[in-house]
């Protein structure tokens, strides 16, 4: 081997050793984007906009502020069942009174 062929299979050395070198930070560099890309697009479908945020706020307290309103202005059926019944015990109380006042005679 002569110093010319010694000398061009050292320069073709260098030059596949760099070439790789350029392939292997090159499709690292392609990975990441991809990662990247993949990323953007998943914070793209799972976030919100600052804006839709604060709508979203807006909406939700004058939902609560409903559900107040409901709370202060209306009674529960329950409630309203019991009520009754009561008002009903006290009827029975007042018809009972009455007859022993009339002396559990009836007019009528």
């Amino acid at each position: 081997m002569n110093y010319t062929q010694i000398i061009t299979s050292l320069i073709m050395l260098a030059i596949t050793i760099v070439v790789g070198i350029i392939g292997f930070f090159l499709r690292r560099t392609i990975g990441e984007v991809d990662r990247n890309t993949s990323d953007i697009e998943e914070i793209k479908n799972n976030y919100v906009k600052k804006e839709e945020l604060n709508a979203f706020r807006d909406d939700l307290r004058r939902l609560s502020e409903n559900v107040d309103d409901i709370k202060d202005n209306y009674i529960k059926k329950d409630d309203f069942v019991r009520a009754m019944a009561d008002t009903n015990n006290r009827l029975e109380r007042i018809y009972a009174f009455l007859l022993d006042i009339n002396g559990g005679k009836r007019n009528g």
